[in-house]
């Protein structure tokens, strides 16, 4: 059975499509993305309706699918209906099982690693290339990577959960050479056979990616997880610290604390609890910045926010991660999100970088930088790179974005977004104290 098939709906998995559902908006499709990327897991029983929905943007759009994926800001897409089971059959893969053997269709990238050797540790991570928060995960995999490779312990990402045809295997090789330095790891292709989607995702009942497997010296499942929280784990590993019982444990405290951040009634009263998280599990905070610039946002506290967001463009754009530049782009600029200072410099460098690293080739990068430059008033600007995302988009969305187009034409030196009397620019001194 497939993961497709296998999945049924979780409390979670709800939560995705009620969001995706309730408003359809480029604002709401760009923060939900937020979300989702930081809870880390996306519900592969949903992924039809991203596909219906918005297009990732990621540094290298994946070639065609045999479904044709449209933007979010169109009408709310059907739900697939999917099957509520009474009650899910118990996990057979679990924490101190010994891991399933390697079965690869085809090695996409590095060394082919062909079993668990003793005394090295392996994280068994799986992604597919329609799935953003995947595609948002692989420069912290490549960071951990390059920052392990020396300890013993092995990074593999395991694609699954494509439209499998006689192209498949062939483009998701592309889609991974397109990466280039984000996927510094061994990649392999799981393919039709589904092999480790069996052995792995569907024994382990886990029913959302990226999810990884830890492995460790013994060849036993060591924790199963979200890749964001691996930071803890391998510093664990690397130290010594890690046994059966005290590092399972201590990845259960990081899950509940984490989980609380979702759980706070007010905006002020996460950043709090963020806050508290930062300070105990540092090595995970790192990895939540995304997280933290919105929440500055929604707490006013600007200067701090832009400060931050300055530090995670320049990291972004020495590492040429297109899906952060024109995420926080986007975040700064989305029309009728309630920031009452945006710095529209910020978001222009941002995706205008976007749009040099993807060769002015992808259409939702084109359409988030012409909306940053028509922000900032650079209407010409926004105009050429709006007909740019015109001519590649197809479907609903070309309709959407001829729509923004013959916005930013209308224009005809009316005041913009950077130009109108009322808007207020970023603070540039630290925000006083309430």
């Amino acid at each position: 059975m497939s993961v497709v098939q296998q999945t049924a709906l979780t409390p979670f998995t709800l939560l995705e499509i009620s969001l995706k559902t309730l408003a359809r908006s480029r604002v709401t499709a760009a923060r939900i993305t937020n979300l989702i990327a930081v809870a880390g897991i996306f519900s592969i029983a949903t992924s039809a309706v991203l596909a219906q929905g918005s297009t990732p943007a990621a540094p290298a759009a994946p070639a065609a699918r045999t479904t044709t994926a449209a933007p979010a800001e169109t009408a709310t897409p059907a739900i697939p209906d999917m099957p509520l089971e009474t009650a899910a059959p118990a996990p057979t893969l679990k924490i101190g099982d010994a891991a399933p053997k390697l079965v690869i269709e085809k090695w996409l990238k590095g060394d082919a690693i062909t079993e668990f050797k003793p005394g090295q540790v392996y994280v068994v991570e799986f992604w597919a290339t329609w799935c953003g928060p995947c595609i948002e995960s692989m420069p912290h995999l490549s960071k951990l990577a390059k920052q392990y490779k020396d300890k013993g312990i092995h990074i593999i990402g395991v694609n699954i959960g494509e439209q499998y045809n006689e192209q498949t295997a062939e483009r998701v090789q592309k889609f991974v050479n397109e990466q280039g330095e984000r996927m510094q790891y061994h990649v392999a292709y799981d393919g039709s056979s589904e092999a480790m989607a069996n052995a792995y995702m569907n024994a382990a009942q886990i029913q959302g990616i990226p999810a990884c497997f830890l492995v460790d010296k013994e060849g036993k499942i060591a924790w199963i997880g979200r890749p964001m929280m691996l930071d803890l784990a391998l510093d664990m590993f690397a130290k010594g610290t890690w046994d059966s019982e005290k590092g399972p444990a201590a990845m259960a405290a990081a899950d509940k604390a984490f989980e609380k951040l979702f759980q706070s009634s007010t905006a002020e009263e996460t950043l709090v609890d963020f806050a508290a998280f930062e300070t105990e599990y540092p090595l995970i905070a790192a990895n939540m910045a995304d997280m933290k610039f919105g929440l500055l946002l929604e707490n006013k506290k600007y200067s701090e926010a832009y400060t931050l967001a300055n530090k995670l463009v320049d990291e972004a754009i020495v590492s040429k991660d297109v899906f952060k530049l024109a995420g926080i782009a986007w975040t700064i600029v989305a029309p009728g999100a309630k920031i009452e200072q945006r710095d529209f410099d910020l978001a222009v460098k941002a995706a205008d970088k976007a749009v040099e690293f993807t060769q002015s080739k992808n259409a939702d990068v084109l359409d988030t930088a012409a909306r940053a430059n028509f922000s900032k008033g650079n209407i010409a600007r926004a105009i050429e790179l709006q007909t740019a995302a015109v001519a590649l988009a197809e479907g609903r969305m070309k309709t959407q974005l001829e729509q923004n187009l013959a916005e930013y034409q209308a224009a005809n030196g009316k005041p913009t977004d950077a130009q109108a009397p009322n808007t207020k620019v970023p603070e540039t001194k630290p925000d006083s104290p309430k």
